[in-house]
């Protein structure tokens, strides 16, 4: 077992598999990376299947901090993946992470897609934010 893939076999977290995979083969040169994996459905309820992360290069000079921490990012990515499935507004899921990219540049480039605060403080007209040094109560 390499010092990445003893590395990684002390990860734990949910049911994820930690794996050490390469990108061409491993006598050939290939450059390492973390992939994890998992079982399970997905937000829809659907059957369960293996799902994937992205991948995540690794080198072989990295210190088992680095590594532990490179699987870490690579769970907070996962995680944020299943939270922007499952937040929704209105029903929803608007930060979805599935959305074609060139579609959102077009939704940029459209006059009327930016939420500027004067529209929105003019909704708010008389209303005034609390004053921090003299509406400060303790007691609530």
């Amino acid at each position: 077992m390499s010092y990445l893939e003893s590395t990684l076999a002390d990860i734990r977290f949910k049911n994820y598999e930690y794996r050490l995979r390469y990108d061409g083969a491993e006598n050939e040169g290939g450059r390492p990376y973390l992939q994890i994996a998992w079982w399970g459905s997905d937000i829809d309820g659907s059957p369960s299947r293996w799902h994937y992360g992205r991948k995540w290069f690794l080198s072989s000079y990295m210190t088992k901090g680095e590594i532990a921490q490179t699987a870490l990012m690579a769970t907070l990515a996962i995680e944020e993946h299943e939270v922007r499935e499952g937040f929704t507004y209105k029903g929803k899921a608007i930060f979805g992470p599935h959305f074609n990219i060139d579609k959102l540049v077009e939704i940029c480039e459209r006059g009327d897609a930016l939420e500027e605060r004067a529209a929105v403080v003019s909704k708010t007209a008389g209303m005034q934010p609390p004053d921090c040094q003299t509406d400060f109560n303790p007691a609530i």
